[in-house]
């Protein structure tokens, strides 16, 4: 039975915990943000040495306003560092994958960091669970991670999902860039990942006083165009919405249910499409969804 509290209605939990595995760069400031728009967030890291520093109130880099997030959230009691990552692991719903990824000698993208949380997931994987790569990495690393839980976990292993939210922030304004972003972008396979994660930034957008429609942009994989999904992310938060697939029949359904934009992506994986269409400004602009 998994620790995980159990969905509402929208497929997001009321008692929604988070885990951000990797307390680096990306990592710190994306646990911290979510604990100040008012989640309850777990850090993981497997520097036992740099997990101690968080855990006692010290910021391991320098941030501009990360040291101030840090002990609010520490005394609040939404964030916390865990002691015992299993239990972490069992016990969020959510968990950003957020580890390093080095650059080989030959500039490939080291990816044991993402093999060994893959690993980890697996061995504590009791229940349903939502897993957003959030990491610097190549296209199609997503559908390797989802492969590699896969194979960890075993045949048996209960469903999960694994959705893309690439970061946009930047050293030394990591935390104005969480706060105050130019985009939000998810890539999603499946109705109830989409509900969940764009619920996770709602907050956010109700912070700012304007419309999410300017900052969250949801790209929708194939499987999931025909369910209606279009209408159950609109219900959860306003955004943009953009359709990815190869076939032309589904992208006019998702036109239908009301979709912003559709991309025909014959040999890209729908999730990973995020990817492409927000790794330059051109193909961002193109479809309208920058903000």
């Amino acid at each position: 039975m998994s620790g995980a509290p159990p969905p509402d209605a929208d497929g997001a939990p009321d008692d929604l915990l988070i885990g951000v595995i990797g307390l680096g760069h990306v990592g710190l400031p994306t646990a911290l943000g979510l604990a100040d728009l008012g989640w309850r967030v777990v850090g993981l890291d497997d520097d036992g040495e740099r997990a101690a520093r968080i855990a006692a109130g010290e910021t391991p880099f320098f941030e501009p306003g990360l040291d101030a997030l840090l002990r609010e959230h520490l005394a609040s009691g939404r964030f916390r560092v865990a002691a015992d990552a299993g239990a972490a692991l069992r016990e969020a719903t959510v968990l950003f994958v957020c580890v390093g990824t080095p650059q080989r000698e030959d500039g490939s993208a080291d990816l044991a960091y993402i093999e060994r949380a893959a690993e980890a997931i697996a061995r504590n994987l009791d229940g349903y669970r939502l897993i957003v790569e959030k990491s610097t990495t190549p296209v199609r690393t997503a559908e390797w991670l989802r492969e590699s839980i896969r194979r960890h976990a075993g045949a048996d292993a209960p469903p999960f999902d694994v959705a893309v939210n690439p970061e946009f922030l930047q050293e030394g304004s990591a935390v104005r860039d969480f706060f105050r972003p130019d985009r939000i972008v998810i890539g999603v396979g499946g109705e109830r990942a989409a509900a969940l994660l764009t619920r996770l930034y709602e907050p956010l957008s109700e912070r700012l006083g304007r419309p999410a429609a300017g900052e969250t942009v949801v790209v929708l994989g194939a499987g999931i165009i025909g369910l209606g999904c279009v209408q159950v992310i609109r219900a959860s938060v306003d955004c943009r919405i953009i359709a990815v697939d190869a076939s032309g029949r589904r992208l006019e359904m998702a036109e239908r249910l009301g979709a912003d934009a559709t991309v025909n992506l014959s040999e890209t994986d729908p999730v990973e499409a995020v990817i492409e269409l927000t790794g330059g400004a051109g193909p961002v602009e193109r479809f309208g969804v920058r903000g």
